[in-house]
């Protein structure tokens, strides 16, 4: 398996994970679909466009992040940051000349915990994907 379909499987299991405590269900679908149909992944940079708009207006960015202060609206930003996250790392393996920066994927694992801790799900499961224990 390659480098990006390993990277496809986790992001994957990772939506998988985050699927019923995603606050916004619809860009939980598209980002889970787009990610599903390698295909589809120069398409990214499009959603990633949406996701932006909606983390910026959940921020109230007006130049400068605001956290929000309800829950649901700050589980919302940690959604849309993993979901950015997730879109800059398989448009990256297109064959792109304009890509995301290359950093992208390595900030996944990241953004997936603080999202896990916001919905309450337990780390160790985000783990178990992004750092399988081998049994060899």
């Amino acid at each position: 398996m390659g480098y990006e379909h390993g990277m496809q499987k986790q992001i994957l299991a990772l939506l998988d994970l985050f699927r019923d405590g995603a606050p916004d269900q619809e860009t939980h679908k598209l980002v889970a679909d787009l990610v599903a149909d390698e295909s589809r992944w120069l398409d990214a940079h499009d959603l990633f466009d949406l996701i932006r708009r909606k983390l910026l207006t959940a921020t109230k960015d007006k130049g400068r992040a605001t956290m929000p202060t309800d829950p649901v609206e700050l589980a919302r930003v940690y959604q849309y940051s993993f979901e950015e996250l997730c879109l800059k790392a398989v448009f990256n393996e297109t064959s792109t000349q304009i890509p995301f920066d290359t950093d992208s994927p390595f900030w996944v694992a990241g953004s997936a915990i603080k999202f896990a801790r916001k919905l309450g799900v337990p780390i160790e499961r985000v783990l178990a994907i992004i750092a399988p224990e081998s049994h060899s």
